[in-house]
Parts: structure tokens; C-alpha cells; sequence
């Protein structure tokens, strides 16, 4: 369906998508501007401008399709766009790094800081099945500064081959998030962070932010990633769809995306069929997995890096979301 836009109900509308993200995620502001575009049938804001200027009344027929828009969103903006999806959505995660009382037992281990993570407004039956996150790094060429680390409880240890372990430790990358909740503890390395914690402590908290709201989406979590065993240029795929999704869809099957030097490699269960035997993806318990893998040059030289996969999964899942919701 098509509505009448005008040039000010335009930006009016990415002025008002742009003041609804939270500070810590939110794109700039010519990335919104520039999906909300996308997501209004253009190419482009000055696409979209040109058409207005024809029009003698300034105003155009369109409509928004908010899929559209977050595809374009996580193009422009890897680093935010799918955490900005999920708060769009509707939810809520705040993060924070605290001090550790100068009398508490963990201060005595040598632990300085306690994490603690609270997911708010997300649909209660997501917590019946298992949202994981991997926890983010911050490792340079000069090391690491500082590191986040998940709380006992709340790791996974059964991935299996799967794992993801840390870099310069055995434990694991793997969290569990716990009826809306996780915790963890913060360690300060580098001599910088040490003398001045305060900014390794905002990055670490907005990390965390951007890292576990794409897990409870309500529309949909694509999660591509590198178990620690896997060579480079081997992925990982896996699809879960949200709580907001609701009707019969299971076995449903959706298109592959078909994208240059990457390969798909899909086993049953979640392996379907289409017209001329055709691969397809096929949900199983509201999830498909599989695995992605550079075809034909090295993974740092494929022009498909994984954020295109991803959003290229995405697409698809998009499709298929548009006949639920």
C-alpha cells in the first residue's frame, strides 16, 4: 500500500527513528537518513529528493518497509545496524561495569569489577529455549587492554565443535543470558586502563549492549561466527527466529542467498527442496543451521565478507517474515 509523502514527512520520520535509537548504538545520522531512503523504495536520499522535485505538489506516492530499511541499515553501519533493529523493536539492554566493595571476597581474589547485564522488554517465552552471545574482544596489536569474562553460571561449555574459546585463554567465548539476565567480571591490563578505567569501562558496557540485542530480536538472529577449530574462511550459520513471529513454520523452507566466491553447505534436517531441486533452507524448531565458506580465493580477498553474508541471510529471512507479521 502507498501512501503520500512529502519531502518534510520524510525527514520528519528519520528525525523520529533517529531520536528512538538509544545513545550508545545509534548510527549517524546520514546512515539513517540513508536507509529510511532505502526503506521508502530509493536508491538514496538524493534519489529520493529528485523525485520530490518533479513533483509539482513536492509530495510522492510510497510507502515504508521497515525490512528494507534495517537490510540497508546493517549495509551502511555493520558495527550497530543490527543492534539498532532489535531496540526499534522494542528492546531494552543496559549494561554495567562496577566496582567491587574494597571488603568483598572477589576484591581479595584480585577481581576489581563486577558486570552485570538486564535485558528488558523482550517477550517472555524467548527465555524457554537458550540465547547465547559471544562475548566481544578487545584485542590489538598491542594486546589486549582489557577483557570481559563470563560469569560461571553463565557459560556454555557443550558447543562442541562449535566453541569459540578465548584467544589467550581456554575459557570459553560462549554466555548464557538468564531470564533476561548475565553476568560477568572486568579485568584492566593495559597500563593506559589502568591509570584511566573509565573509558575502558564505557567501551566494554556499549560492547556488551551491541553484542547481546541482536540475540533477542524479536523479529529474527542470524549469528555467523568462527568456532576456534574451524580453518579461516569457514563459518558457521545459524538462524533463530523471534518471538514475534507466530503462525506454522515449521519446515517452511526460504531461498539461499547466491553470492560471489561464497559456498553454502546445508545437511538435513535443514536442508529443503524447490522447483528443479534447488537447495533451500528449511526451519526446524524455528532454526536453520548450516555453514558458509569462501569459494575460489581467500577469505581476506572474498568480496562477500561476512557482514554482506550476513545481510544477504537476512534478506532472505526478511521474505519470509513479511507473511507472518
Amino acid at each position: 500500500m502507498f501512501s503520500v509523502l512529502s519531502r518534510q514527512q520524510f525527514f520528519a520520520h528519520s528525525h523520529s527513528l533517529l531520536s528512538s535509537i538509544p545513545t550508545e548504538i545509534k548510527p549517524k545520522e546520514k546512515l539513517v537518513f540513508e536507509a529510511n531512503a532505502y526503506g521508502h523504495g530509493f536508491n538514496s536520499v538524493a534519489a529520493l529528493v529528485t523525485e520530490f522535485e518533479k513533483s509539482s505538489e513536492g509530495e510522492i506516492h510510497a510507502s515504508f518497509n521497515k525490512f528494507k530499511f534495517y537490510e540497508r541499515l546493517m549495509e551502511l553501519d555493520p558495527l550497530n545496524g543490527e543492534a539498532t533493529m532489535a531496540s526499534l523493536e522494542g528492546v531494552t539492554v543496559r549494561s554495567s561495569i562496577t566496582a567491587y566493595s574494597e571488603n568483598s571476597t572477589r576484591k581479595a581474589q584480585g577481581v576489581d569489577y563486577h558486570v552485570e547485564v538486564i535485558v528488558l522488554n523482550a517477550r517472555a517465552e524467548i527465555w524457554s529455549t537458550r540465547q547465547w552471545f559471544l562475548l566481544p574482544l578487545f584485542v590489538g596489536e598491542k594486546g589486549e587492554p582489557y577483557r570481559v569474562d563470563c560469569g560461571y553460571g553463565y557459560r556454555i561449555v557443550d558447543l562442541g565443535t562449535d566453541a569459540v574459546r578465548h584467544p589467550f585463554s581456554k575459557n570459553t567465548q560462549a554466555c548464557e543470558i538468564q531470564n533476561g539476565r548475565w553476568g560477568g567480571e572486568f579485568f584492566l591490563y593495559s597500563r593506559s586502563a589502568l591509570e584511566n578505567p573509565a573509558p575502558a569501562i564505557r567501551s566494554a558496557e556499549v560492547a556488551l549492549i551491541r553484542s547481546i540485542l541482536p540475540v533477542v530480536n524479536p523479529l529474527a538472529h542470524v549469528r555467523i561466527w568462527k568456532p576456534t577449530d574451524y580453518e579461516y574462511g569457514a563459518w558457521r550459520v545459524q538462524v533463530k527466529l523471534g518471538a514475534a513471529v507466530i503462525g506454522d513454520i515449521e519446515g517452511m523452507s526460504f531461498s539461499i542467498p547466491v553470492l560471489q566466491n561464497r559456498i553454502f553447505h546445508i545437511k538435513p534436517p535443514y536442508l529443503g527442496l524447490g522447483p528443479g531441486m534447488e537447495q533451500r533452507g528449511k526451519f526446524i524448531n524455528r532454526e536453520w543451521n548450516a555453514h558458509v565458506y569462501t569459494n575460489g580465493c581467500s577469505e581476506d580477498q572474498n568480496p562477500y565478507d561476512i557482514n554482506r553474508v550476513k545481510v544477504a541471510v537476512y534478506r532472505e529471512i526478511f521474505r519470509i517474515l513479511q507473511r507472518f507479521l
